[in-house]
This record gives structure tokens, sequence and C-alpha cells, in this order.
């Protein structure tokens, strides 16, 4: 097996979707982590899926249930006193056959997503296809207090 094979094996075994945070000032839109303890959980699971304590993390891959047509994240800013907003994302799911020596891969293509708006002020759908490779697909932007 070649290096490039072994780089690509790897790619493919994480289909996930990809969330980044912007955060907003008056004057600029930087992308930025959120300058606090920030923990991201699936519905109904107590694994965290993300998780930073300062603003140095500003974007998370996150799994979609292949299962299911959609999954539910809780994101969670700030430690003692936080504040929650729930993420919502719809979404198509297909098994996608790579090769008799990869196998398959799962595929989804978004088909909405919604979000509270507790932290979080708006969100933009960047891409809706959610592939092997490292494509952001939301964009969540908060505003800097």
């Amino acid at each position: 097996m070649s290096a490039c094979e072994e780089e690509y094996e790897t790619s493919v075994s994480r289909t996930q979707m990809k969330l980044t945070f912007y955060r907003r000032t008056d004057t600029s839109t930087v992308n930025m982590g959120v300058s606090d303890t920030l923990n991201i959980y699936a519905l109904k699971t107590d694994s965290v899926l993300g998780s930073a304590k300062d603003s140095t993390t500003s974007a998370y891959s996150l799994p979609l249930s292949y299962t299911a047509d959609s999954t539910v994240f809780i994101l969670r800013k700030g430690a003692k006193n936080f504040v929650s907003d729930t993420l919502v994302v719809k979404y198509n799911a297909w098994a996608h056959f790579l090769s008799m020596d990869q196998g398959s891969v799962m595929y989804y293509n978004i088909s909405n997503a919604t979000i509270t708006h507790h932290f979080i002020n708006y969100m933009n759908i960047i891409s809706k296809n959610v592939r092997e490779v490292e494509t952001e697909n939301l964009r969540l932007y908060y505003v800097a207090k």
C-alpha cells in the first residue's frame, strides 16, 4: 500500500460534517473559536463530540447519524453559568461504494439546518455536501462580548 492510499483510507473513514465558528464585532467578522468553554454533544448521548476551553479551536468535525434523517446537537458554552443552543441538521444519507478493498463510506446531503439563538446569532450552510474531504459545511456566527 502506498502512502497516498493510506492517507485516502484515513480520510474516508471519517465522513463528518465540519462546523466553523465566526466571531462578529462592530467592525469585522473573524474565524475564531468561542471565547469560553465549549462542549458539543449529540442529543440522547453523554459523549462530548467537540470540546474547547478557550478560543483557539474554531472548527469541529461532527458525525451525522446514518440510521436517521437528522441529527440534533447541543452546543454548551460556559463552565458554570452555561448557555446552550440546539442545532438540528436534516439530511439525506446514502452509502457510496469506493472499491472492493475500501468498501463503502456514508455520504450526506444537508437539506436543512436550524439553530436556537441563545449565544449563536445566525448560521449559514456553506456546503450541503458532506463527503470525505474536509469541507466547511456550516458556519455559526456569534457576537463578541
